[in-house]
């Protein structure tokens, strides 16, 4: 549609990448809100992106370990989501006046989520770790992590400007 005249910008954007790397797998997906306004005194940038990342692997451990025969297959995932979202305010300078500034706020919210298993296929029975590995045998978890955290910030910059030359910025 059409925007309004004092609407300095706006863009949405959506983005989903999938590729992968040697036995990893990546799946990006990213969507970022870019809208700014002018006003007679400042101007507003309101930033938002929402991404969400999914990374596989699957990977044969076998000669690392020093197996023989059959396969030891490593595989796991790692989920990741976070949400941000900035506001900024910033002064219309003019070079006529002693000062400009800029004020803002940012948030984060992030969650984590990731797992990795072994398993043996493809080969006899065989002593590993302690256990014995038979083929199609139980799955080993070695890892499952859940981490999230939550974060903000407020921040704001005054500038003097005492000469064309000589600005102090404190902030």
């Amino acid at each position: 549609g059409v925007l309004p005249p004092d609407y300095q910008f706006y863009d949405l954007k959506g983005d989903l990448a999938t590729h992968s790397y040697g036995p990893y797998g990546y799946e990006d997906e990213v969507i970022i809100l870019n809208f700014g306004m002018e006003f007679d005194a400042f101007d507003l940038i309101v930033i938002g992106a929402d991404r969400e990342n999914f990374i596989t692997r699957v990977d044969n451990q076998q000669v690392l370990l020093g197996l023989t025969e059959g396969d030891l297959i490593q595989d796991g995932w790692i989920k990741a989501e976070s949400q941000s979202l900035e506001v900024r305010l910033v002064s219309n300078y003019d070079e006529n006046q002693f000062f400009d500034w800029l004020v803002g706020a940012w948030y984060e919210d992030a969650e984590s989520a990731n797992f990795a298993d072994v398993f043996y296929t493809n080969g006899p029975d065989v002593a590993f770790g302690g256990q014995i590995l038979t083929d199609g045998g139980p799955r080993f978890r070695l890892r499952t992590q859940n981490a999230g955290y939550e974060e903000y910030a407020a921040y704001g910059e005054v500038g003097l400007h005492f000469t064309e030359q000589l600005t102090l910025k404190v902030g």
